[in-house]
């Protein structure tokens, strides 16, 4: 990764609302957990993003709604075993979080991201 270091993201970042961008698509992790039974749920959603040479930009349609297809989810109440199946996952274009690691892009919410 380079806008940030892998363990950082690998401590927190991979589900709190995590945003990987790669190969023109923007990745968002993120998880929720069901208080009364004990059961988090993790999602990735994938969508479009361009690149104007500088910055990312993710496409919204006209009603301002992004076009998104999840890519993958997980349920479990053991938040190690989420993460270490995310990790395995063929989730980037059939590759795992450790083969993109250096190719991808994670940056936290409000930040510019530098292509």
């Amino acid at each position: 990764m380079r806008s940030r270091e892998i363990d950082q993201f690998l401590d927190t970042g991979w589900y709190t609302d995590a945003t990987i961008y790669l190969n023109g698509f923007i990745y968002w992790c993120e998880a929720t957990k069901d208080f009364e039974t004990g059961v988090i749920t993790f999602t990735v959603n994938r969508w479009s993003a361009d690149c104007d040479g500088e910055f990312y930009h993710q496409y919204v349609s006209s009603d301002g709604l992004v076009d998104f297809s999840c890519v993958f989810e997980l349920k479990d109440t053991d938040l190690d075993q989420i993460k270490q199946q995310f990790l395995r996952a063929s989730i980037f274009d059939g590759r795992t979080f450790w083969e993109i690691r250096n190719e991808a892009i994670w940056a936290e919410p409000g930040e510019d991201y530098m292509a």
